[in-house]
Protein backbone atom coordinates (compact mmCIF):
# COMPACT_ATOMS: atom_id res chain seq x y z
CA UNK A 1 0.00 0.00 0.00
CA UNK A 2 1.51 3.38 -0.98
CA UNK A 3 2.34 5.81 1.78
CA UNK A 4 0.39 9.04 1.54
CA UNK A 5 1.84 12.26 2.90
CA UNK A 6 -0.67 14.98 3.60
CA UNK A 7 0.50 18.46 4.27
CA UNK A 8 -1.53 20.76 6.48
CA UNK A 9 -2.89 23.78 4.64
CA UNK A 10 -1.29 27.01 5.78
CA UNK A 11 -3.27 30.04 4.68
CA UNK A 12 -1.90 33.48 3.94
CA UNK A 13 -4.69 35.07 5.94
CA UNK A 14 -3.92 32.94 8.99
CA UNK A 15 -0.21 33.72 8.80
CA UNK A 16 -0.83 37.44 8.31
CA UNK A 17 -2.94 37.57 11.47
CA UNK A 18 -0.28 35.62 13.39
CA UNK A 19 2.42 38.07 12.29
CA UNK A 20 0.34 41.13 13.20
CA UNK A 21 -0.16 39.72 16.69
CA UNK A 22 3.59 39.04 17.03
CA UNK A 23 4.50 42.50 15.75
CA UNK A 24 2.05 44.32 18.01
CA UNK A 25 4.77 44.23 20.69
CA UNK A 26 6.48 47.00 18.73
CA UNK A 27 9.76 45.10 18.55
CA UNK A 28 11.80 44.82 15.35
CA UNK A 29 12.13 41.23 14.15
CA UNK A 30 14.27 39.63 11.50
CA UNK A 31 12.28 37.73 8.89
CA UNK A 32 14.00 34.54 10.04
CA UNK A 33 12.70 35.09 13.58
CA UNK A 34 9.17 35.58 12.27
CA UNK A 35 9.20 32.17 10.56
CA UNK A 36 8.07 29.07 12.43
CA UNK A 37 10.73 26.87 14.01
CA UNK A 38 12.02 24.35 11.46
CA UNK A 39 9.73 25.72 8.72
CA UNK A 40 8.73 23.91 5.57
CA UNK A 41 9.31 25.61 2.22
CA UNK A 42 5.62 26.49 1.97
CA UNK A 43 5.66 28.06 5.47
CA UNK A 44 8.61 30.26 4.45
CA UNK A 45 6.87 31.34 1.25
CA UNK A 46 3.57 32.07 3.02
CA UNK A 47 5.41 34.00 5.75
CA UNK A 48 7.26 36.05 3.14
CA UNK A 49 4.06 36.84 1.25
CA UNK A 50 2.39 37.84 4.54
CA UNK A 51 5.28 40.19 5.38
CA UNK A 52 5.08 41.73 1.90
CA UNK A 53 1.32 42.24 2.33
CA UNK A 54 1.91 43.94 5.69
CA UNK A 55 4.43 46.24 4.01
CA UNK A 56 1.94 47.00 1.22
CA UNK A 57 -0.61 47.96 3.88
CA UNK A 58 2.01 50.20 5.59
CA UNK A 59 1.81 48.11 8.76
CA UNK A 60 5.52 47.24 8.68
CA UNK A 61 8.67 48.78 7.26
CA UNK A 62 11.18 46.39 5.75
CA UNK A 63 14.91 47.06 5.90
CA UNK A 64 17.70 45.09 4.26
CA UNK A 65 21.20 46.53 4.53
CA UNK A 66 22.81 44.44 1.79
CA UNK A 67 21.83 42.15 -1.04
CA UNK A 68 20.86 38.72 0.37
CA UNK A 69 21.22 40.18 3.88
CA UNK A 70 18.83 39.84 6.77
CA UNK A 71 15.41 41.41 6.27
CA UNK A 72 14.26 43.37 9.34
CA UNK A 73 10.56 44.05 9.95
CA UNK A 74 9.66 47.14 11.96
CA UNK A 75 5.98 47.44 12.84
CA UNK A 76 4.10 50.69 12.36
CA UNK A 77 3.40 52.57 15.58
CA UNK A 78 -0.34 52.22 15.04
CA UNK A 79 -0.35 48.52 14.11
CA UNK A 80 -2.57 47.71 17.12
CA UNK A 81 -5.27 50.03 15.77
CA UNK A 82 -5.54 47.92 12.61
CA UNK A 83 -5.90 44.46 14.17
CA UNK A 84 -9.74 44.44 14.45
CA UNK A 85 -10.09 45.67 10.85
CA UNK A 86 -7.67 43.02 9.55
CA UNK A 87 -9.41 40.26 11.51
CA UNK A 88 -12.82 41.35 10.19
CA UNK A 89 -11.53 41.57 6.62
CA UNK A 90 -10.07 38.07 6.71
CA UNK A 91 -13.18 36.62 8.32
CA UNK A 92 -15.18 38.03 5.39
CA UNK A 93 -12.67 36.64 2.87
CA UNK A 94 -12.75 33.25 4.57
CA UNK A 95 -16.56 33.22 4.57
CA UNK A 96 -16.73 34.26 0.89
CA UNK A 97 -14.18 31.60 -0.06
CA UNK A 98 -16.22 28.94 1.74
CA UNK A 99 -19.37 30.08 -0.06
CA UNK A 100 -17.57 29.95 -3.40
CA UNK A 101 -16.47 26.36 -2.78
CA UNK A 102 -19.89 25.33 -1.51
CA UNK A 103 -21.67 26.81 -4.51
CA UNK A 104 -19.26 25.09 -6.94
CA UNK A 105 -19.95 21.72 -5.33
CA UNK A 106 -16.27 21.22 -4.47
CA UNK A 107 -16.99 20.90 -0.76
CA UNK A 108 -19.91 18.83 0.47
CA UNK A 109 -21.30 18.62 3.96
Amino acid sequence: KPHEVRQEEYSLEQRLLELVKILQSGDVYSFQNLCPIDPTASEIVISFLAVLELARLYLVQLHQMQQFGTIHCKPAQDINDHIPQIEAQFNVWSYNTQLKFLSSGTITK
